[in-house]
């Protein structure tokens, strides 16, 4: 079986009345990562940041970067083992 969890926290800034940035962090875990250890990956917290500004009322300029974690995919996986001396 493979078990997910994630958590996220978000805020958002008005810096000005055209600008807003906002800030964020999400925790994944997928039970996938443990592989043959005794315990999974705990560390995968990501980081996101990103800006709205509107310099006028017809225009929107958005911008953002994050880091991010991507799922492993249960067939992977399951091939892997299927395919190892273990």
């Amino acid at each position: 079986t493979q078990q997910l969890y994630s958590l996220f926290l978000e805020d958002q800034w008005q810096v000005a009345s055209t600008l807003n940035f906002t800030g964020g962090l999400r925790w994944d875990y997928d039970s996938l990562s443990k592989g043959g250890a005794a315990a999974g990956q705990f560390t995968n917290f990501g980081p996101r940041l990103g800006f709205n500004w509107s310099p006028g009322s017809a225009w929107s300029i958005r911008g953002g970067a994050g880091l991010f974690y991507e799922k492993l995919p249960y067939a992977i996986v399951s091939d892997a083992m299927a395919q190892s001396s273990k």
